[in-house]
């Protein structure tokens, strides 16, 4: 079983594990969005600059943006990870500060990156780290 590459800390770890194991391991792109759909989250494909994805929300609609640049297996785990940030912080999950990695990578970015994880099946965390650039700052995978 392949690890996730950045340390959480294992109560962390583990109520984002809770979580996450409440659904089906994710394989593709389809269903991906299926699981979005599940919770009512429109997913659109946009160019982004260097952002991968971004999560949205206008009244009762909840929008996630997905840079349709991205490798298919990017765009995967950024829909999950932005699935994340609506399940994990429901208190606080539209703050400004998902808008920025480049600057902030916090506690509920690395819950979310983690929650895509979890949901990623074996073959496509494969493909992740295969297809992942390494961050320049202490070799972490974004």
């Amino acid at each position: 079983m392949l690890q996730f590459p950045l340390y959480l800390g294992s109560y962390l770890s583990s109520l984002v594990e809770a979580k996450a194991n409440q659904f089906s391991k994710v394989r593709n792109e389809n269903e991906a969005m299926l699981l979005a759909g599940e919770f009512g989250i429109t997913i659109y494909y946009l160019n982004f600059c260097s952002l991968k994805g971004l999560l949205l929300q206008d009244n009762d609609k909840v929008i996630v943006g997905i840079n349709k640049e991205l490798p298919e297996v990017l765009r995967v785990k950024s829909i999950l990870h932005e699935i994340g940030h609506y399940i994990l912080h429901d208190d606080n999950r539209f703050k400004p500060v998902f808008a920025d990695w480049h600057t902030m990578f916090n506690r509920e970015e690395r819950e979310a990156d983690y929650f895509a994880w979890c949901l990623m099946s074996e073959g496509l965390k494969e493909d992740y780290l295969e297809c992942s650039p390494i961050n320049k700052i202490g070799g972490v995978y974004l």
